[in-house]
Formats: C-alpha cells, sequence, structure tokens
C-alpha cells in the first residue's frame, strides 16, 4: 500500500495496476478534493493544503495517520476502479464513503472522521432532536455531507449516491405517514414503495413524488437554497435548512402560502464604478457576488465589449452582470392520483410564474426608459439566467439562455443619475402596471434588445401601438395614429406632422405583413423609428396618464386621447 513520505513520494503498484498520478497528493487531490480531504481527516482547508504544497505532517498525527494510511490506500483502489469504470460519476466512485460501519451508526467516511480526532455533528444536541421527522432527516444530512464537499462532474445537479438503504430513510418514512401535515403530500398508495402523490405549484411546475424519495428531496433542496448563500456551506447551516424547509411544506400542504427566494441575473448593462445596488420595489438590483457567478450555467462562457461616450470600454460578461435578489408567494396544490385519472387536477393560481415575468419585465423597462445610449440603439437588460428557491426541486432549480441567444447585444454602463432613474421607474412601473399592456410591452422589449432583422422590428413595434391604442372598430390606422399623436406632441401643427409620419410607419408594417413589395435595405431607420415611438408611447403613459392605462382596452385608450379627459 502505498504512503506519503517526503514532499512527493511516488504511487507504486496496487493489485497489477500503476496509477496515472505522479504524487500521492495528486492522487489524493483529484480522488477527494480539498475539501473532502479537509473534513475526512478533521483539520481545515488551509491545514490540508498547507500539508499538500509542502509535504509536511499534519501536526496531529491521528489525522496524519488517516491521510497517509487509510485515504490513500483507498484512492488507490478507487484509482484502479475507475480505470475499469472510465465513465462512472464521481460522486459514485467514492460511494464506498457512504457504507455504514458494521454494528455501527456511522459511515465509513465519518468513521475515518473520528479516527482522525475530528467531531460529528450531534443530531441529539440540535433543535430538530425533538421533531420525529427533522431528525432522520439531519441524520441523512450528516452521512451525506461528505459526498457534498466531493469534487463533482455536473456543479448544477451533482449525482449523490442513493440514501434508499440508510438506516434514517425508513424512519423519515414512518415519521412522515404519521405526521398530519405533511402525510397529504403523498395520498395515494404506490404498490411496493410506500405512497405517492401529485403536486402543482403557482410557479407553473408539477411533480410526482414517492414517500421513498421525500427525504432526499427535502435535503437536496435545503442544499441548493443553503449553497446559494454560501459557496461551502457548514453542516449545521444545511440542517438548519432543512429545518425550515419542514415547517415551510407543513404550510403548503394544509394550503397556506409562503415566501420563496428567486434570483433573476441580467446581462447588457453594468453599473458605474461605486454604485453597487439599484433599490426597486421587489428587492435590489445588484452586482453579482462571487458565490452566483461560482454557479453560472454553461454555454454563457464569454463577454462582448463595446466603446462610446469618448471612447469609453465598456465589457459585460454573457454570464451576467446585475441580479435582482426578490421573494415570490409560493403555494401548492396537491392532487390525489393526479395524471393517472381521467379528470384534469385545478391547478393553482400561477402567481409566482406570473409575479417573477413581471419583474423581469418590469426591471427591463425601467433601463430602456432610464438609459441613454447613442441614437438608434438601446440600452437592454437581457435576462441571462434565473434561480428558484423550489422546494419541491431534488437539485439546482434553474433556467438559462445561452451565448448564441445575445446576438446584437450592445454593452452600457449605466451612469449614476441612469441608476437613480432606473430606481424612480421600477417603482412608477410596479404601481401603475396593467395586465392589459402586456403585449404592448413584451412587444417592445422584444424589438430592442432581441429582434436582428428590421422587418421583425417594425412589426413588433406597431403590434405595441395596437395593444396600447389599436380597435376593431373603424379605421385603425387613424385612430391609431391620431391617439398618439395626440399623446406625444402637444402642438397642433407637430401633431399633424407626427401623425402623417406615424401612418405611413403603419403602411410599412402592413406592406411586410402581408407580403406586399418593400426595400428591405431602407427598412433599418424606419424599424428604428417606430420603437422609439413605441417606447415614448409607455414612458408618457406611465409618467403623465396613468389615467389611459386604466382603462379597459385600447378603443378606450385612443378615444380618451383622441376626444380629451
Amino acid at each position: 500500500m502505498g504512503r506519503v513520505d517526503g514532499r512527493c513520494a511516488t504511487i507504486g503498484v496496487h493489485n497489477g495496476y500503476m496509477t496515472t498520478y505522479g504524487t500521492a497528493e495528486s492522487l489524493l487531490v483529484e480522488t477527494y478534493g480539498l475539501r473532502l480531504l479537509a473534513y475526512l481527516c478533521g483539520v481545515s482547508t488551509d491545514d490540508m493544503q498547507s500539508r499538500l504544497g509542502t509535504g509536511r505532517p499534519l501536526s496531529n498525527a491521528a489525522a496524519e495517520r488517516v491521510l497517509s494510511r487509510d485515504l490513500i490506500g483507498l484512492a488507490q483502489i478507487i484509482a484502479a476502479n475507475y480505470a475499469d469504470n472510465p465513465n462512472l460519476p464521481a460522486a459514485l466512485r467514492l460511494e464506498v464513503l457512504g457504507a455504514t460501519v458494521p454494528d455501527e451508526d456511522v459511515n465509513i467516511g465519518n468513521k475515518l472522521r473520528l479516527s482522525a480526532g475530528g467531531e460529528l455533528f450531534e443530531v441529539s444536541a440540535h433543535r430538530v432532536a425533538s421533531d420525529p421527522v427533522k431528525a432522520p432527516l439531519a441524520k441523512l444530512a450528516r452521512d451525506q455531507y461528505l459526498f457534498r464537499l466531493a469534487p463533482s462532474d455536473d456543479r448544477y445537479m451533482p449525482m449523490m449516491p442513493s440514501m434508499f438503504r440508510h438506516p434514517a430513510r425508513s424512519e423519515f418514512e414512518s415519521a412522515l405517514a404519521a405526521d398530519a401535515a405533511l402525510s397529504k403530500l403523498v395520498p395515494d398508495d404506490d404498490p411496493g414503495l410506500g405512497k405517492r402523490g401529485y403536486l402543482y405549484t403557482s410557479a407553473g411546475r408539477a411533480y410526482g413524488v414517492q414517500s421513498v424519495g421525500v427525504g432526499e428531496m427535502i435535503i437536496g433542496s435545503a442544499w441548493d437554497w443553503a449553497s446559494m448563500d454560501s459557496a461551502s456551506p457548514s453542516l449545521e447551516a444545511w440542517v438548519d435548512q432543512i429545518d425550515e424547509q419542514v415547517e415551510m411544506l407543513r404550510k403548503l400542504v394544509v394550503g397556506q402560502e409562503v415566501s420563496i427566494r428567486a434570483l433573476l441575473v441580467f446581462t447588457g448593462v453594468t453599473l458605474p464604478e461605486g454604485y453597487e445596488s439599484i433599490g426597486t420595489p421587489w428587492g435590489p438590483l445588484r452586482r453579482l457576488n462571487e458565490v452566483e457567478r461560482a454557479v453560472v450555467p454553461s454555454g454563457l462562457e464569454g463577454s462582448v465589449m463595446t466603446s462610446y461616450r469618448d471612447d469609453k470600454s465598456v465589457t459585460v460578461a454573457y454570464a451576467g452582470e446585475l441580479v435582482l435578489d426578490t421573494m415570490l408567494s409560493f403555494n401548492i396544490t396537491v392532487a390525489p392520483e393526479g395524471l393517472l385519472t381521467s379528470t384534469e387536477p385545478k391547478w393553482p393560481s400561477l402567481r409566482s410564474s406570473d409575479a417573477l415575468r413581471r419583474r423581469q419585465e418590469g426591471v427591463q423597462l425601467a433601463v430602456l426608459f432610464s438609459a441613454h445610449p447613442p441614437e438608434g440603439s438601446w440600452a437592454t437588460a437581457r435576462l441571462s439566467w434565473y434561480w428558484l428557491a423550489d422546494p419541491l426541486s431534488l437539485g439546482r432549480s434553474m433556467g438559462w439562455s445561452t451565448a448564441q441567444q445575445f446576438t446584437g447585444l450592445l454593452p452600457y454602463e449605466l451612469t449614476t443619475g441612469e441608476c437613480d432613474d432606473v430606481a424612480r421607474w421600477t417603482a412608477t412601473i410596479d404601481e401603475r402596471w396593467s395586465s392589459r399592456i402586456d403585449i404592448a410591452v413584451r412587444r417592445v422589449l422584444s424589438a430592442a434588445q432581441a429582434r436582428t432583422e428590421p422587418a421583425d422590428r417594425i412589426v413588433d413595434a406597431v403590434i405595441s401601438w395596437e395593444n396600447l391604442f389599436g380597435t376593431s372598430e373603424g379605421e385603425p390606422r387613424l385612430r391609431i395614429s391620431a391617439a398618439m399623436a395626440w399623446l406625444l406632441e402637444s402642438d397642433s401643427n407637430a401633431r399633424l406632422a407626427l401623425q402623417g409620419i406615424l401612418k405611413s410607419l403603419y403602411d410599412l408594417r402592413s406592406k411586410i405583413v402581408h407580403g406586399g413589395d418593400y426595400d428591405q435595405r431602407t427598412v433599418g431607420e424606419p424599424a428604428n423609428d417606430a420603437v422609439s415611438f413605441a417606447i415614448r408611447a409607455l414612458v408618457e403613459l406611465f409618467d403623465r396618464r396613468p389615467d389611459i392605462l386604466r382603462l379597459k382596452d385600447g378603443s378606450a385608450r385612443s378615444l380618451r386621447l383622441i376626444l380629451g379627459s
């Protein structure tokens, strides 16, 4: 069996297999990673890093024995197995650490930690010990914690060894069945596996759950939450989060609403130096922190740079520059037999999903209203990725764009004055938004930040006009152009001139939509004009004429403007 002697002792042959690692230290690091090594030896990561870098033995003789004898020997066996199974996920290579020591309530990994002089998390000393549901969950978390410290092939959905045979799992299932509230999660029989249920959430998601997997669901989503607060959550912090989630689930299954955290990450705009956060009604719009940057989804590598404003250079990362850190109301519906019946279960109101989209669009609209990039372009806050603290998710609950979706992205750094304007506009938008103009807002945002073809841009922009002021009665072109002219100009001559411009833009859009002849080479400028008029109209409505926004439809809004208050 190999040993760690001196700075870089070479590993020899084990069962006829020569390791491909050059040193004992590299074998240890590649097998376990720094954090797991430190945990198994009961020392700090700084002490372990020093040990691996200098070769000087750990000051704790017991910890050094575990490192140089037990962990090296185990690493050689793991390396040999990996050579035979090169596609085996990293977590499963270490599965042996999760095996229970015969006649002891401890797994091999934690047994090594005890042998090194480390301490184990005491469930009995924690406040969850008095709760028959929380106590076994704390045991499951304690014995799975070492795998959360190990290197992973997937930072979003790390594969964890199954806890199906863990003694605490059956203890948890019994407690789940006896819990008056939580047992409602799985109201139906699941032959051979216990109980099951079907859950529908206000975030627009549906889940089938089984009693055998509820424990892993709880500890998995609790880790997700804890690891968005810290790159390396402590076991105590994880168990505290599990504790909170149990209480949350008890409220949800009896029909109560709870609050969950969500992050909306934007790219395209960044804050000026020294400006860390913009206040909004929904939470701070701030720079990403290091934890958030560490969990950026793959496919968002890279950045884009541009120069403007006295040759000022601005770079934004596709992975995001700003994050809206917000809280959402959340509730669920439990549907007995769920998808197995011919009757469609009643979905809960999609309030969480709707609120999240409204906040995303509110931030994007506020940036569009506030920023003043060079003429002919718009500063846009593109959604890069989002995260939701979903209590029913086994792993990280995320969605994201890809770098390929950011074609035409123009980086822009807000000024301090524009940051103040974004804060003001988010408050105004939140107060005055009407769902009746959702289409107008989405089409303006699409035209300004997503459309690369001028023809598509003018189509989106004019649809926005129609949502704001259109009607099925009479001649819509006249109605829309007249209403917008009254809104945007105060002088009668200026109104008449603008109305003519708007009619010609409307006609161009009609030619495009209906397959008529038009010169594709000359559409760019009128398309940009159409977008600018749509943005100006929304600015005026939100700022000066919220009374118009409250009206029931485009017909009423255009009539009010043309005929006066």
